[in-house]
């Protein structure tokens, strides 16, 4: 249904735009909390990209910034909520 649906109501174009935002995705700039709700966001559009545990907090980690994004890798998350908590935690230190 899902998939029907959004071809039906959901142009190529956007579809398209919204999935390479979503691999081009990195904090950069953004606090943590703003990097947290795009990756979300845009991860939604993309259900078949990274389809494992691991691969999803994978990807989160790889777009925060380096100095975060080397200490949440020493944790190595398990999961997407996992990979998020540690960030979280890091950054309150």
């Amino acid at each position: 249904f899902r998939d029907s649906f959004l071809n039906t109501y959901y142009p190529v174009h956007a579809r398209d735009k919204n999935m390479q935002e979503f691999l081009d995705l990195q904090q950069n700039q953004m606090s943590l909390e703003e990097y947290i709700t795009r990756y979300r966001h845009l991860e939604a559009y993309c259900p078949h990209f990274y389809t494992t545990d691991g691969a999803r907090a994978g990807k989160f980690v790889r777009g925060l910034r380096e100095g975060l994004r080397t200490k949440v890798l020493t944790s190595r998350p398990h999961d997407l909520d996992e990979a998020v908590t540690m960030a979280r935690c890091i950054e309150e230190d």
